[in-house]
């Protein structure tokens, strides 16, 4: 069983991989953007305008810190992932157990995506509420969307996490369904064979 999972193992590490790079490629697109903040934080001449604009740069260097932190853990622990993601069923089947391999394999690696972006979402937002200014109004949209975009992070990471580890009893469940389904289409049918008159 190990040669047969070898390679689905060193597909999705490579996979895994390359979600840490374009994470941390695309912090290192943004920094320009960081750097330009810093300059012009300067030119604020009022104290409260200045305090924003810190606060706005600081969120965005907070978020850009976890996403690397968020990537460099995706790479240094891409192989235990992998294995971690990739477990095929021993034994046979009326179902492929390739079906259910890739099955248990997407809904964890989807768990790992959601954990991925979900955290530097929480964060970013929790540094931008507590960095702001005490005098900064926050106006009833705008603690709207801090709250909402709060929620939808929490929401991905505990998907994610119940995903990643739930994806066996997932495609266990999934398993059931479709077998209860085929049986009770098998069911009809000699039901149907039974009620059918002799000639």
């Amino acid at each position: 069983m190990q040669a047969k999972s070898g390679m689905p193992v060193a597909w999705i590490a490579a996979a895994i991989r390359l979600m840490a790079m374009w994470t941390a490629l695309d912090v290192l697109i943004l920094a320009p953007t960081y750097v330009a903040q810093w300059r012009t934080r300067a030119t604020y001449f009022d104290e409260q305008s200045r305090a924003i604009a810190s606060s706005a740069l600081l969120t965005g260097v907070v978020g850009a810190i976890s996403a690397l932190v968020v990537a460099g853990l995706l790479w240094t622990t891409s192989e235990a992932l992998a294995e971690r993601i990739w477990r095929p069923v021993d034994g046979d089947d009326e179902t492929s157990p390739l079906l259910e391999d890739v099955q248990r394999a997407f809904f964890a690696a989807l768990g790992v995506y959601f954990i991925v972006t979900g955290l530097p979402r929480i964060a970013t937002l929790a540094v931008r509420y507590y960095t702001l200014p005490q005098r900064f109004g926050l106006s009833e949209e705008f603690q709207w969307s801090l709250v909402t975009g709060a929620i939808g992070g929490v929401i991905a990471v505990v998907a994610g996490v119940a995903l990643f580890f739930g994806a066996s009893g997932l495609t266990n469940l999934l398993h059931r369904r479709r077998h209860a389904d085929d049986d009770s289409e098998v069911d009809g049918e000699l039901e149907d064979d039974d009620a059918a008159p002799e000639e």
